[in-house]
């Protein structure tokens, strides 16, 4: 009996996908990537009061064939390069760390990694992306002669918010609360207003949001000269978050800094402390808010990467082994389509 060759490649494909000898997945021949990974900061002091910035990088080798890494530091948002011999800027290492040197403070970065197979000398096709943000200059430093003078994408967070003083208002129905923080350390642009929000503690939209221009009080630049503003009004033995968000001009336009976060506890407030003797409203002692900081990076404005390179590394490899198969099932389909309409035309031809 003859063999169709449409019957034969049809054979072929159900065998080869059914016994996964057909390769499906990453089109350079790899099943895996890098998914288990860490990183640590070393931060280095030199005999002149200048301090640098290292990141070791630090990851468990996946199964699969293969032979050593690609890797590469670049900005955060830096358009990945494709394909199975993509090499260009990237480090060939065998070890599962790689220390990178010479970072800035402050700023967001990726590490791209790539596996490599010496002998089909290919790379993975996708890159494993991982965000790094390097810390604070001044947290980890304490100078702010040094951090000032380092580059910024925006401004670094403000720091070190307390309550200057807490009482009832004027008409005895809410409590005013004064806070204080230090401005940020370091500044990229000119400081056009300083937006303080607050909201009760769980609730999602603001009670009110003020704007604090540092114009207004003749700032001079000094990082040690204290800001302060009133929130007004505030519900007594209630928890609020207080955001603050430093907003600056470059090139004629407005861009947010990162962002610090504390609570406010007006419970502080008690009754001895918000009358005095002759029953009018007065405020007690400054106190440290109970806080913690919360900052978040100011929106990128490097080129967007695409969809698929957004994704982790399991949902790629997951994303790589689907398309296959629904253009395997594709092909399969088109071709049993082709070969039932020639078996019924031979039919009609017969029975005619």
């Amino acid at each position: 009996m003859k063999t169709s060759p449409l019957w034969l490649v049809l054979s072929i494909l159900s065998t080869s996908l059914l016994k996964g000898t057909l390769v499906l997945g990453d089109i350079c021949g790899f099943t895996s990537a890098v998914t288990d990974h860490d990183h640590h900061f070393i931060v280095l002091e030199d005999q002149e009061g200048q301090w640098s910035l290292q990141v070791n990088f630090s990851w468990t080798r996946p199964s699969g064939d293969f032979d050593a890494y690609y890797i590469k530091l670049v900005d955060k948002n830096t358009r990945a390069d494709y394909g199975c011999n993509a090499k260009e800027g990237y480090m060939l290492t065998i070890q599962t760390w790689h220390l990178f040197g010479d970072l800035d403070f402050g700023f967001s970065y990726e590490v791209h990694i790539r596996l490599y197979n010496n002998e089909t000398s290919k790379t993975s096709f996708l890159p494993v992306k991982i965000d790094i943000k390097a810390p604070d200059c001044y947290e980890k430093t304490e100078s702010i002669e040094f951090c000032m003078q380092q580059p910024i994408p925006t401004t670094t967070k403000a720091r070190e918010p307390r309550v200057e003083s807490i009482g009832l208002n004027d008409f005895g129905n809410g409590t005013n609360v004064v806070i204080s923080w230090l401005p940020p350390v370091q500044i990229n642009g000119a400081m056009d207003y300083i937006s303080v929000s607050y909201r009760k503690e769980f609730a999602l939209a603001n009670d009110d949001v003020i704007q604090f221009r540092p114009a207004d009080v003749n700032w001079n630049g000094n990082r040690q000269e204290r800001f302060n503003t009133t929130l007004f009004s505030l519900l007594n033995d209630t928890i609020y978050i207080v955001t603050i968000k430093p907003i600056v001009i470059q090139n004629e336009g407005r861009l947010l800094g990162e962002t610090l976060e504390f609570r406010v506890n007006t419970s502080l407030l008690t009754d001895s402390d918000s009358q005095g003797h002759d029953g009018s409203s007065r405020t007690p002692h400054s106190s440290t808010p109970d806080y913690a900081t919360n900052p978040t990076s100011p929106a990128p404005t490097g080129p967007k990467d695409s969809f698929l390179s957004r994704l982790s590394a399991k949902w790629q490899l997951s994303i790589l082994f689907i398309i296959p198969v629904i253009v395997l099932c594709g092909v399969i389909f088109v071709l049993l389509f082709v070969y039932v309409k020639r078996k019924t035309q031979q039919m009609t031809v017969v029975s005619s």
